[in-house]
């Protein structure tokens, strides 16, 4: 009987002795982890006029494209440098100029790729790619409708160039698109 109440003691020590033993690693730790934690850090993206700014992707540089409107709601594509200060407009040419027309920046790959959409005059969407040198090649997808409120959109491009969108086809029927370079 003392054999079964000493190994019971034995037993209950040690669990009491683990117990305190990862007790003491985990506030070791968390003291470690909160000693080098840092505080966020918020900056504001407002371009000039804007009324509304919707930042869209980033790359592993820190560049980020986006979208803003304009007082008279007409969007424009933006780049925003990595060093937060340098920023482009991206206005593609055939964009139309009225209410919810403009430019849509998407996507940004790590060679500074920009990919987007761009909608016209009579309201139809196409696809566009901004090399890093600024020139800009549109598209629409091969079966694309090309009516008002329809057309081609791009969203976003991988290191290699490719390219995700959706596009309208017959029917009213969106269906997704891969464009490769």
């Amino acid at each position: 009987m003392t054999d079964r109440l000493t190994f019971t003691q034995f037993c209950s020590a040690a669990r009491q002795k683990g117990a305190l033993a990862l007790c003491l690693a985990l506030c070791t730790l968390g003291l470690g982890l909160s000693g080098s934690a840092r505080e966020p850090k918020f900056t504001t993206i407002n371009p000039t006029d804007s009324t509304y700014t919707l930042p869209q992707d980033i790359n592993p540089a820190g560049a980020i494209v986006g979208v803003y409107f304009d007082p008279s709601n007409l969007s424009h594509g933006f780049l925003l440098a990595p060093d937060l200060t340098t920023f482009t407009e991206i206005d593609v040419t055939g964009a139309g100029t009225g209410s919810n027309q403009g430019t849509y920046a998407g996507g940004i790959n790590p060679a500074g790729e920009i990919t987007g959409y761009y909608i016209d005059a009579n309201n139809v969407s196409h696809g566009f790619l901004r090399a890093r040198d600024g020139a800009i090649t549109t598209f629409d997808a091969p079966d694309a409708v090309t009516s008002p409120y329809q057309g081609t959109a791009a969203y976003s491009i991988n290191p290699g160039g490719v390219i995700t969108g959706a596009y309208y086809g017959e029917s009213v029927v969106v269906h997704g698109f891969l464009r490769t370079p």
